[in-house]
């Protein structure tokens, strides 16, 4: 019977959500690019800029790059001796 009435009351307590829930932790360097891009570089609501990672890049090869070509950036140059599986990657 106690714990019946001890249920009840636990229960009533019971509301919504008052704040939202962290399911990725804030130092995951996905949210970390994420909380960036909204913080240092405001945009329009339905507009927001885009961030891209790579690994496994050595360098980038800008031959034939113009400055009035928004859409070019250039061709990676890939590292032959990256390897995901090591911590250190």
């Amino acid at each position: 019977m106690c714990w019946y009435f001890y249920a009840i009351s636990q229960a009533a307590k019971l509301g919504p959500q008052t704040e939202l829930e962290e399911a990725i932790d804030p130092d995951h360097p996905a949210i970390i690019v994420y909380s960036r891009m909204s913080t240092e570089f405001p945009a329009p609501t339905n507009r927001r800029p885009t961030a891209s990672i790579f690994w496994g890049v050595k360098d980038i090869d800008r031959t034939g790059e113009s400055q009035w070509d928004p859409e070019f950036v250039g061709e990676p140059i890939f590292d032959p001796t990256f390897d995901i599986t090591t911590k250190e990657s």
